[in-house]
């Protein structure tokens, strides 16, 4: 089924007119796309991709978590998944996760009838963190919870509500085609392979085009990187209520924490700027008595921080002075008050676990590791947010421990909240699928690379099912300037058809 020029362009136009539509219905109030797992506005997207894959040919079902399947039945029961998430981060853009439900849906009308396996897409529930959990759905169908694990697991938006009863609220009138979680895992004995086509965030493709005459590359991955995330406790203040009337700013530029690459270079992190002004700041570091608050954005785990916002009680000129051209506004009178019960030794202690933390990371020889500390909670017990991915389970546990040994902090003065190992293709799985996309693409690949940022893929090859992930060029992720040329869509689809083709013959 070889698909013409024409068509892989008026396939890659389809692709974008969807997209665009998908980022309006994911609209919130504030006119940013932002459609958290069990939202109202990821249940548009939903139907409309359910709507766009009956018309497309394919049969549609949910099962009990919302995990949403398109399927072209084929004279085998043997299925290839294609894969990936509409879900998103909160002022989200346009093609991270949705690209790859659109590559698969779009590309199957060229597989309709008489197929030796069956075709099926997988649009998985919740792969982005600020709805549930990371991966949650490809997990749910991978044996990872419970039905009781779904009672007890709150929204990460709304606390208050279990996961049991936001299923319930997506589904509203409509009842699943598997209620069990139980009988929604997938029989992996079922599936041939699966891949996943994803934007790629490091710009490693975009430079290798570059030299390449500028031909769009895609990336054939040899695996998924894992991560540590941890809440790092602070020095309890013994500050309550302070009020505070000015604040100061220093600002960056916000990227996801796991597919921007460490150093200066790519990163402009705020909360990194802030603490070398902090700790080396001899008149800050004189105020010891003073209370201070700090607020950070985006207030995402997998963000990098794009603004600082130190609040205070006005510092006196002296200071000032010394902060001038360091901080990016100074000496703000809010329209309201901040309340605050950091210390300045919790912001101390801030500074320094993320100064470590880089320094850990850029330190060591594993290029894979990402480490930035993305949120702070500054309630009655402060704690600060760390997230560290990489490719090696040794390297990342190296990078955890001696940050905190480091910065002043035992193991015990940590939560791990959640610890997964990489996940590695199968050496002839990502052979078989280099051959098949440098053939397709007369050799315009990039191999060998690890992605470093999570993807529902890792999870469906941990747990046994044959693998691949392709990424194609994109800039930045998880905000609306995210773009995607129309040369690398049109690579992306002759990618997937070539290797489907490969995959169906007789």
């Amino acid at each position: 089924m070889k698909a013409t020029k024409s068509e892989i362009s008026q396939f890659a136009d389809e692709l974008f007119q969807h997209a665009e539509h998908l980022f309006q219905l994911g609209m919130d109030e504030k006119g940013e796309c932002t459609a958290l797992a069990y939202s109202k506005r990821l249940r548009k997207r939903n139907d409309y991709v359910e709507k766009l894959m009956n018309e497309n040919g394919m049969s549609t079902r949910y099962d009990a978590v919302g995990n949403l399947f398109g399927r072209i039945e084929g004279q085998s029961p043997k299925t290839i998944l294609i894969l990936s998430h509409i879900d998103t981060v909160v002022n989200a853009g346009r093609f991270d996760g949705v690209l790859g439900v659109l590559l698969g849906v779009i590309a199957c009308k060229k597989f309709e009838k008489n197929l030796p396996y069956s075709l099926e897409v997988l649009v998985c529930m919740g792969e982005e963190s600020p709805g549930v959990t990371a991966t949650f759905g490809s997990k749910c169908i991978t044996g990872h919870y419970t039905e009781e694990d779904l009672k007890s697991i709150p929204l990460a938006y709304n606390p208050k509500v279990s996961v049991k009863d936001a299923i319930i609220e997506f589904f509203s009138n409509r009842i699943p085609e598997i209620n069990s979680l139980k009988e929604s895992q997938l029989n992996k004995d079922k599936y041939l392979n699966a891949i996943e086509i994803h934007t790629e965030q490091y710009y490693s493709l975009k430079w290798l085009s570059e030299k390449r005459n500028n031909i769009p590359q895609v990336g054939v991955m040899s695996g998924v990187g894992g991560h540590i995330r941890a809440w790092v406790s602070l020095s309890k203040s013994a500050l309550e209520n302070t009020k505070l009337t000015h604040y100061s700013i220093v600002k960056g530029q916000t990227g996801h924490s796991g597919a921007t690459p460490m150093g200066a270079e790519y990163r402009d992190d705020a909360l990194l700027k802030f603490s070398e002004i902090w700790l080396k700041s001899k008149s800050i570091q004189k105020l010891q008595n003073k209370a201070f608050g700090i607020e950070i954005l985006p207030s995402s785990k997998t963000s990098i921080p794009k603004q600082v916002k130190l609040w205070h009680s006005e510092l006196d000129n002296k200071i000032m002075d010394e902060m001038k051209g360091k901080f990016d506004a100074l000496n703000i009178q809010a329209d309201s008050s901040f309340y605050s019960n950091l210390s300045h030794q919790s912001i101390n202690e801030i500074a320094s676990v993320t100064k470590q933390l880089n320094k850990k990371v850029n330190n060591h020889e594993d290029d894979s590791l990402r480490g930035t500390v993305t949120m702070i909670d500054s309630n009655s017990l402060p704690k600060l947010f760390i997230d560290i991915r990489g490719g090696s389970d040794q390297a990342m546990n190296e990078v955890y421990e001696n940050t905190l040994t480091d910065a002043g902090f035992k193991s015990n003065e940590a939560e791990i909240i959640s610890k997964k190992s990489p996940s590695i293709f199968d050496k002839n799985q990502i052979q078989a699928t280099e051959k098949i996309v440098s053939k397709a693409l007369e050799g315009n690949i990039q191999k060998g690379n690890i992605s470093v940022p999570g993807q529902d893929i890792g999870i469906i090859n941990s747990y046994g099912i044959p693998s691949s992930l392709l990424f194609i060029e994109s800039n930045t992720g998880h905000h609306p300037d995210e773009h995607v040329r129309k040369e690398a869509v049109e690579q992306a689809f002759k990618a997937l058809i070539h290797y489907l083709n490969e995959y169906l013959k007789n």
